[in-house]
Formats: structure tokens, sequence, C-alpha cells
């Protein structure tokens, strides 16, 4: 997503980066119109209203994003101590949780952060659409809490090979079709997996009990968590191929908040890939080839099997799903965001701050279409 510009850019005006976090889960995103007053020690800004169809050719504040404006004014406001924020109730889904709002001034590289972690929903919480959110100390940004909500909000969205089908990032490079893809491989591998421990495995002679439709036993279940723990290594180096490519494009145009409105050069933006693009071609190989290969051997053993191996291979399976989907992936999350929350000081929200820093896309066109829509 751009930066967007509000207003003019010159070297009389004073620039503020503005960055809003829209929270990762279903009906996070609004379709109202937001806006936002900024309180300085010096001064104060008018009412900002941030949305304008012309401003900007995507859906501004949707599940997940991270909207970033450009906001030019005459003076400098001093010192930030709070910001207003709301939006009008409008739209098919205007109910809107917003993770945290970040405010930076390029000149003297000051940050303020705002962390919310609320919903602005007539229907949610307290039922206020407007939030007073004053500026986070270093304490409360830094705090264990605060560094492992969002980590492990991120991780279950985004980490979470099932669930984040649903729930991915739209700033993701790792798209939809290569998740599912990756859950397919997982299955399949289990699958196989399964298989072999019924084609070689001794005969069950555990005792064994009824769960609804299922026949459950010992063994049946110790082969389904076995296979669940087996098939890990070569997915998640699949999904860490994915994740890690390079996109296709990553140019945009930069601009000098210092000059006036004078576009820079084409400069390449950085994704967090480093993986060379090529890669991508790979980790589709593997997933493909495990698939094809585990439902090929899958085939070939059950061409072997009776009703009863079937059944309990069957079980098997929805046992190494049930793993993977409630326990393997969430403990994976919870157990990442620990460690990363114990060890790594600062909070996760500075990497997209520097990165925000880093490409601004600005052109002519976007500006007086915007300064019209004011008008």
């Amino acid at each position: 997503m751009p930066v967007i510009p509000l207003g003019d850019v010159n070297n009389d005006y004073h620039c503020y980066e503005l960055s809003i976090y829209t929270g990762l889960w279903r009906r996070c995103g609004t379709s109202a119109n937001v806006a936002i007053m900024i309180y300085g020690d010096d001064r104060d800004t008018d009412v900002i209203p941030l949305n304008c169809s012309t401003m900007c050719n995507k859906k501004l504040f949707a599940r997940g994003s991270v909207n970033t404006f450009m906001l030019s004014l005459k003076e400098s406001l001093g010192d930030l101590s709070h910001i207003k924020v709301w939006h009008d109730n409008s739209g098919d889904n205007p109910q809107w949780f917003i993770n945290k709002i970040v405010i930076r001034d390029p000149k003297t590289d000051t940050t303020w952060f705002f962390v919310c972690n609320r919903w602005l929903a007539a229907e949610r919480e307290d039922g206020k659409i407007e939030r007073v959110l004053y500026v986070s100390s270093n304490a409360e940004i830094n705090s264990f809490k605060n560094k492992f909500y969002s980590r492990a909000a991120a991780g279950l969205g985004d980490g979470h090979i099932w669930l984040s089908v649903v729930t991915r990032p739209p700033t993701s490079t790792f798209t939809r079709v290569q998740r599912v893809s990756c859950c397919l491989s997982v299955l399949m591998s289990a699958m196989v997996t399964n298989a072999m421990f019924y084609q070689f495995g001794a005969t069950d002679t555990s005792n064994s009990f009824q769960l609804g439709p299922l026949i459950l036993s010992a063994r049946q279940i110790i082969i389904g968590i076995q296979s669940a723990i087996l098939v890990v290594p070569i997915n998640v180096l699949i999904v860490f191929i994915f994740r890690n490519s390079r996109p296709k494009h990553e140019v945009t145009q930069t601009y000098d908040t210092n000059s006036d409105n004078s576009l820079g050069e084409n400069t390449p933006r950085k994704s967090g890939c480093f993986l060379p693009r090529f890669f991508v071609y790979v980790a589709w190989v593997l997933c493909i080839l495990t698939s094809l290969t585990s439902a090929t051997f899958t085939v070939f053993y059950s061409m072997m099997w009776g009703t009863e191996v079937s059944n309990k291979w069957l079980t098997s399976i929805l046992v190494s799903f049930t793993q993977d989907v409630l326990f393997i992936q969430p403990i994976k999350v919870v157990i990442v965001a620990s460690l990363l929350a114990m060890i790594i000081k600062k909070a996760p929200e500075d990497d997209s701050v520097k990165d925000n820093q880093k490409t601004v896309a600005h052109s002519k066109v976007k500006v007086r279409l915007f300064l019209s829509c004011k008008k």
C-alpha cells in the first residue's frame, strides 16, 4: 500500500508520517469514513478526513492493512500528547478494530506510538465509535504483554498454515494459493505416513473406545501423533521458501519530503524476503512432488488393506489433522511469540515503521485529485 499524501509537500511545510494499523481478524476492517485530530504541545490540527475515493486505488482500512499518510502542515505541532480518531458508522461494515497508530516526524526522526487494541463499533465493547489515545510510554510499548499480543495475533493470522488461508494479511507475499497448496502437502504427507505405519506396524492389540461414530485405540492415536510430527520438517521447508522468496515486483517511486513535490528515482523496495525469486519455483516443485508422491503411495498401500485397516487409517488421519490444526500450529505460534517477546527488546511494530520510512509512493496526479476532493 503506497503512502497517501494529505496536502501539498514543500520546503515550507512540516510533514508527519501517519500509520494506522487495522486488526487482522474477520470484520476488523471498516467501510466507514474515518477522521483524526492530532494534539501537540504547540498547536492542534483541525479535523483531518482520511477517506476519499480518489486518494488511493485500494480500499483503505481493510482487514490486516497498514495505511500510511503523509500529512503536510504549515507549522510543527511540537511534542505530541494525544490523538482523537473516529468514524461516522457508515457503510455495510462500519465496525473497526485498531491495533495502533504511529506518527513520525521525518525532520526530527521522532516517533510517537498510540497503542489501542480496541474496537470503534456501536455493537462492540462499550459501543463507542470514537477513541482518545495518549502517547504510549516506552514501558508500555516494550512490555511483554504488548509484544506477546502483537506477535501472537500476527502469528495466528499469518503463521497458522490452516487458519491463514482465510486470515492471510493483505500485505503478505505468501499467497492464498501457496497456502492452500501447503495445506494439501501437509495432508497428503500425513496420509502416506499413517499408511506406512499401518503397512509395517504390528497387529493392534490395544483396547479401543468409541467416540461418536469413531472407534479409537491407543495405537491409532499414537500413529496419528507420530505422523503429524514426522511431516513437519518437509512442510516447514516449503512454507519457509514460499514466505521468504522475493515477490515479482519490488520497485516503487520515492520522493523527498523536503523537496517541492518532486518525484524521486525508482528504488528497490525491501519486503523482508531474502531468497532470490527463482526459489518460489523450487518451493512449487517440492510442494507438487510431495503431494503427488504421497498420494501415489497412499493409493498403493490402500490396495493391500481390508475394511478394518482402512477405517483405522482414516481415524489416524483425523487425529493427525486435528493435532496439527489445534495443537502443533497454535503451540508453534505461542512458543515463537513468547521467545521473541522475551529475547527481542524492541516492539514488533518498529520494523514496519522503518519500512514505511524507506518507501513512499507518490504522484502529482494523485495530489491534484486529492486536493480537488478536499475542495
